[in-house]
């Protein structure tokens, strides 16, 4: 198995102008990242495609992406145009991140689909969706000529790819999620697989998001079992939202930290504490646990909300491309 380089990425806040959208992306590029993201819902977030395009606009070597899009808000045929063009006119930089969406009885999902009129549509309905807009991608991006798709869902006629001629791209995919079926695809078809901060219970966390009771070690059991000979190729990713602590030399300001985690995961704090995605402590600290979590989970993709993109940079300076 090769040894996968560390990069991170950093995930995009509320943008209210051109002119801080451009002024982050330029700072993640300068700071070393190796991805600006941008997520999918109904609330203070700009439509992420068209902001990655102004992204990839106003950069030279920084990749863009999503992380990730809600797959029921999103005609399939159309958001595969719309990534193909995204591909073709900024050189290979962009990366499509999509997940199967928050359950419709979640507060996320209630208000996505409370403020489109769009049924986010019941666990299997969502994944069945997803597998189905994955699989249309792949055949679009694939195809030089009108093709027709069929799939779970799916039963399209004539879809016309575009470009139709030329260098066929295969964008990156990071398919994200927790639920053992959501693994198993992303395992045989994803290019990186974004394991969602879910703790080992069954049930909701404060947030509202399921946990369906699967260790870090069992989702990457999945993943292995899916993904076969090409695992080697799989990208693991997580996303933390903790910072670097301010005053490492106070243990109370650790422990803090980790009990409000536990809390908002609905788990102990020794449980928060294992768990990959958490990442707390001073940098020297932080750079091992990372080191470590890459040899141990073969997680090498780390993404950051913005408010905490300084924090983080020197871990980026120590670790990126490692």
């Amino acid at each position: 198995m090769t040894t996968r380089a560390l990069r991170f990425g950093i995930v995009a806040p509320p943008i209210e102008s051109s002119a801080q959208l451009r002024s982050l992306a330029r700072e993640v590029e300068d700071l070393g990242y190796s991805t600006l993201l941008f997520t999918d819902h109904f609330n203070a977030t700009p439509a992420p495609l068209i902001a990655a395009s102004v992204a990839l606009a106003c950069t030279d070597r920084l990749r863009v992406g999503t992380q990730v899009l809600a797959n029921p808000l999103r005609n399939p045929t159309v958001l595969a145009k719309e990534v193909t063009t995204l591909d073709l006119l900024s050189d290979g930089r962009f990366e499509l991140g999509v997940g199967a969406g928050w359950p419709s009885d979640s507060p996320v999902g209630r208000s996505d689909s409370d403020q489109t009129g769009i049924d986010m549509g019941g666990n299997a309905e969502r994944v069945d969706r997803l597998i189905d807009t994955v699989r249309l991608l792949r055949a679009f991006q694939e195809a030089t000529e009108p093709h027709d798709v069929t799939g779970l869902r799916l039963d399209l006629r004539d879809v016309k790819p575009f470009p139709a001629t030329g260098e066929r791209r295969r964008t990156p995919v990071m398919i994200g999620g927790a639920g053992p079926r959501i693994l198993r695809f992303a395992g045989a078809e994803a290019d990186i697989v974004n394991i969602a901060p879910r703790p080992p219970i069954k049930g909701r966390t404060a947030t509202g998001s399921v946990a369906h009771g699967l260790t870090i070690d069992d989702q990457l059991a999945i993943l292995r079992e899916s993904a076969g000979a090409r695992y080697a190729d799989l990208q693991l990713c997580v996303m933390s939202s903790n910072r670097p602590a301010d005053n490492p030399s106070v243990t109370e300001e650790v422990g803090d930290r980790m009990e409000r985690l536990a809390i908002e995961l609905n788990v102990t704090p020794e449980i928060a504490a294992a768990m990959p995605t958490t990442l707390i402590g001073s940098v020297p600290a932080l750079i091992d646990r990372i080191l470590d979590h890459r040899e141990r989970y073969d997680i090498s993709y780390r993404t950051f909300p913005a408010a905490v993109r300084r924090d983080f940079a020197p871990v980026v300076a120590a670790l990126a491309g490692r």
